[in-house]
């Protein structure tokens, strides 16, 4: 494990900061979990897998919704289960505008799970 602490004082509420870790090369699987604390406001936690890229550390809101987008699409695609229920909830379907209502249906029903997951609000006993 790695603990690093970048003091940097923040002058201007008006400034953009963004950090390129690069620290996957220390290992074969590497986290990286950032923590900002902007002036005026909470803190805001980052966590990555490998090699982030550039991180913006005070996002504008398009680039946190690119970012999630991505994050969703990334989350489907690597559960096999996932994949296997969107499958046949598309093999029926004959039109192109029914497959995007369902699976928006689909993607909105999840994040809302997830959600309410992360919110605490979910049971967090098995059925």
């Amino acid at each position: 494990m790695l603990d690093v602490i970048i003091e940097y004082p923040i002058t201007n509420d008006r400034a953009h900061f963004t950090i390129e870790p690069g620290l996957a090369h220390l290992g074969i699987k590497t986290t990286t979990v950032l923590r900002f604390l902007p002036p005026g406001s909470g803190e805001r936690v980052f966590e990555y897998i490998g090699n982030p890229g550039l991180v913006a550390l005070d996002p504008r809101w398009y680039e946190a919704a690119r970012r999630f987008v991505v994050l969703g699409i990334g989350h489907i695609l690597s559960g096999i289960d996932h994949l296997l229920f969107v499958l046949c909830l598309v093999i029926p379907v004959r039109r192109w505008r029914r497959l995007l209502e369902i699976i928006t249906a689909f993607t909105v029903a999840h994040s809302i799970t997830l959600a309410g997951s992360a919110l605490g609000v979910a049971p967090s006993a098995l059925w």
